[in-house]
């Protein structure tokens, strides 16, 4: 076996090409996780804005509804949504003496994420006078 033996030692040797890379596989594979956590946590983002708005639709919905009283109302979207509506008088020990009666309007989304199950929850309450 004939050994060269090589003045000109410019250049890389194998090993210092392996380790670089090496940091390079590890960093663009960080980079790709980085840019996925961020895809998912953009469509959650997405859900839950979604998931408000029909919220605040039906919120609206039950606020300008001219006869109201103690109900409970659930309807599936095409989307796959479930909205959960309801209306319960409250406050009343404390509203006897007024002229009004305060109603508590809920509405609650649940949509299916994955294996878990997400929700959005809006309250208000509405006065509406007592008929005499």
């Amino acid at each position: 076996m004939y050994l060269i033996n090589r003045k000109d030692k410019s250049g890389f040797t194998l090993l210092e090409v392996m380790v670089a890379v090496s940091i390079l596989a590890i960093a663009v594979t960080v980079i790709f996780q980085i840019y996925s956590t961020n895809i998912k946590s953009i469509s959650l983002s997405e859900k839950y804005l979604n998931a408000l708005i029909v919220a605040e639709e039906k919120m609206n919905e039950l606020s300008l509804q001219k006869e109201i009283g103690d109900t409970l109302n659930v309807t599936k979207t095409n989307d796959g949504q479930i909205i959960k509506s309801e209306i319960i008088k409250t406050l009343e020990d404390r509203t006897s003496d007024l002229p009004v009666i305060v109603y508590e309007l809920k509405v609650t989304v649940y949509w299916q994420e994955g294996k878990n199950e997400k929700s959005v929850n809006l309250k208000t309450l509405r006065l509406v006078d007592k008929t005499i």
